[in-house]
């Protein structure tokens, strides 16, 4: 089975966590995968863009069950 998909999360140490331990998964799989970490080239606008991510996701969060694996 072939999928593809990007996913855009905020850089916080337990995004960055799950998703290398989803790339080792998938590489034991025989699958390939890459992680990307990317920047806006002015400084305001990407803490400004971090900032309502932040903010989105928090809302989001807090609505979601306390564990899910």
């Amino acid at each position: 089975m072939l999928q593809d998909a990007a996913w855009a999360l905020p850089m916080m140490p337990y995004n960055l966590e799950q998703l290398k331990k989803l790339a080792g998964e998938v590489t034991e799989l025989g699958g390939d995968s890459l992680l990307w970490e990317g920047h806006l080239a002015i400084g305001e606008q990407d803490k400004a863009l971090v900032h309502a991510l932040l903010t989105e996701v928090e809302a989001i969060r807090s609505e979601a069950p306390a564990k899910v694996e």
